[in-house]
């Protein structure tokens, strides 16, 4: 036979108390004097110089000719002038017709090497004008106000 098994016996938890908070007495509110309110530290005025855009105009900067654009027209000119006149004319046409086709072909040539910038220009609060340069369309116009700062604008 077995020993003696120990018989467990289940103990009890103890329960949580809930007491009842006792009221306090009223404790007589003391008003302090107003003391100084501590400001925030005044922003400082914005670096730069202030003005407003005048105007903004575009720019456009003839490229240069390299050369070929003349070649291309007086060859273009000189077989289109040469469809033209018999003997001595057609001689005549086709040397026309090849100085008219270099100067176009040149004159295009210089179009399609052109850049295009926009000046904007700014009377600043002292009374000066300052023009800045940039090569794509600005975002100012004439009107607005704005900083100067380090070469650059910026928005007031």
């Amino acid at each position: 036979m077995p020993a003696a098994a120990a018989v467990a016996t289940p103990v009890a938890k103890p329960k949580p108390v809930h007491r009842a908070a006792k009221p306090q007495p009223a404790q007589p509110v003391q008003i302090a004097e107003a003391a100084p309110i501590a400001q925030a530290p005044q922003a400082a005025v914005p670096a730069g110089v202030f003005g407003t855009v005048e105007s903004v105009k575009e720019v456009t900067t003839p490229g240069d000719s390299s050369g070929v654009g003349a070649v291309g027209g007086g060859i273009a000119g000189a077989v289109l002038g040469n469809q033209f006149g018999h003997g001595t004319g057609r001689s005549v046409m086709t040397v026309l017709g090849a100085a008219g086709g270099a100067l176009a072909g040149k004159e295009i040539e210089k179009q399609h090497n052109a850049t295009k910038r926009w000046d904007v220009t700014v009377r600043l609060d002292d009374g000066s004008h300052q023009t800045l340069s940039s090569p794509s369309l600005p975002y100012w116009h004439a009107g607005d106000r704005v900083r100067f700062l380090d070469g650059r604008l910026q928005p007031v």
